[in-house]
């Protein structure tokens, strides 16, 4: 018979307990889920738990075997006695608990650590938090598998060898950012960057492809999270280089605190253009801001670029799969009373394809390289089974490159605006940017600028 402790029940399908009880040697697997909701004490908010809930949707249906996301011919391609074991952690933004959990799961000698060590790490999503953890992890050589980590300093394989993502990494979003500002007719920019991993990567990634487009940033202002003062003193830089087309490569925590400071300094409104990347959606804002009509006026106008994950059909089938997900699969004590339907009274979040996607990779790669019994799982091995990995999934075709990095077959990045209909705000989608096809406008769709009434391509 095998014994577990307690602790290792968590994530185990009740199939896979009556083996165990039975005597039954089950082909189980475990991974560590990192995700992120919270921040310097304070929830994150609804979508950051929807995240977190559509891995655990993914984890069921690998084990399940259900083909309502991902096709019944890939479904098929998992051994008929493979199951996947799952234990997901709050990472608090924090790149030391991120650490913590990199070193429990890894095996390490710890007072917590896992009694079966995971075969990847699924996560984190800020990329300040995936460095240590790709480095902690390479004691072990234990993959690591980011979903929304899209720091370019994270493809040097010298550095991090045993990385991967179902994201696009910054370069490749970037990319579209300059390409869809040359588009529009703007010639400059300016830059506000979060001081971390993400923030610098991006904003010099930015700055050298610019250049070769011949655009010029007017200057790159980078803050402290959480910290008005720098905000402040960086959105004076920026208002004084007088070039009113300004990137804010930012965390939604901190777009309060930007759109307060910005109508401070005089650099909202008419005249000004605010583009930002993966800064939320505008409703997490609006919730955290204390003033939803004040923010909504604020946010009016702006520009979102970011991946696109669900392109074409892609999104309906997701959405349908997540409305119609049993609820018992979200009972988890990180996400509160999501077992009483809160998380599925709205769509998720693009970025949940590219969670959803990571813990199928993650499956499939595990399941073409499962160990004889009573012998260690070869993580490199492992490793090169991920790298090799071509399906379909949630947000298409799932595939990397040597980098580890998504290869870019099928990636779109699209442009958003956020906009007024009626009193309320709203995303509309403006156009699209595809790698090899350049920018695709959505004529039938106004843009706004900046105040109510400035309107048009």
């Amino acid at each position: 018979m095998v014994f577990l402790r307690p602790q290792a029940w968590r994530g185990l399908s009740t199939v896979t307990i009556l083996c165990c009880l039975l005597g039954h040697v089950h082909t189980e697997r475990r991974i560590g889920i990192q995700v992120r909701l919270t921040a310097d004490g304070r929830p994150l908010g609804t979508e950051r738990q929807q995240v977190a809930a559509s891995t655990l949707m993914a984890a069921r249906h690998v084990n399940d075997r259900i083909s309502t996301i991902v096709p019944p011919e890939v479904v098929a391609l998992l051994p008929t006695d493979f199951k996947l074991g799952w234990e997901i952690r709050d990472t608090f933004s924090s790149p030391q608990v991120g650490v913590r959990d990199a070193v429990d799961w890894t095996g390490l000698e710890t007072e917590n650590a896992a009694e079966q060590p995971v075969d990847i790490i699924i996560g984190a999503i800020r990329s300040a938090v995936t460095g240590p953890v790709s480095l902690v992890a390479q004691v072990t050589n234990t993959p690591v598998l980011s979903y929304w980590s899209t720091s370019a300093a994270l493809s040097d394989k010298a550095i991090y060898p045993n990385f991967a993502r179902t994201i696009p990494p910054d370069s490749v979003s970037a990319f579209g950012m300059v390409n869809i500002i040359a588009d529009v007719g703007w010639t400059s920019f300016s830059v506000l960057f979060i001081d971390d991993l993400y923030g610098v990567g991006y904003s010099q990634e930015l700055a050298s492809l610019a250049g070769n487009l011949g655009l010029t940033v007017g200057t790159a202002q980078r803050y402290t999270s959480g910290d008005e003062d720098s905000i402040r003193n960086a959105m004076t830089n920026v208002k004084q280089a007088g070039i009113r087309v300004v990137v804010v490569i930012a965390f939604a925590a901190d777009m309060s605190a930007i759109l307060r400071l910005s109508e401070q300094s005089g650099t909202s409104g008419r005249g000004w253009i605010w583009i930002t990347g993966d800064a939320g959606d505008p409703f997490s804002v609006l919730d955290d801001s204390g003033d939803r009509a004040w923010a909504a006026e604020q946010l009016h106008g702006w520009l979102q670029v970011q991946p696109a994950a669900f392109a074409g059909e892609n999104g309906p089938r997701f959405q349908r799969a997540w409305l119609s997900e049993p609820r018992a699969t979200f009972n988890h004590s990180l996400l509160g009373n999501a077992a009483d339907g809160d998380l599925q009274a709205s769509s998720c979040p693009e970025i949940c394809g590219f969670a959803y996607d990571a813990v199928w990779a993650a499956a499939m790669a595990i399941s073409k390289s499962l160990p004889a019994e009573g012998e260690a799982m070869d993580k490199g091995e492992l490793l090169a089974q991920l790298l090799a990995l071509n399906f379909q999934a949630a947000t298409g075709t799932v595939k990397f490159d040597a980098k580890g990095d998504r290869a870019t077959e099928g990636i779109a990045i699209a442009v958003f605006n956020w906009q007024f209909e009626g009193e309320e705000l709203a995303i509309r989608d403006i156009g699209v940017w595809h790698s090899g096809v350049g920018v695709q406008r959505l004529l039938d769709v106004e843009p706004v600028w900046g105040e109510r009434g400035v309107e048009g391509w």
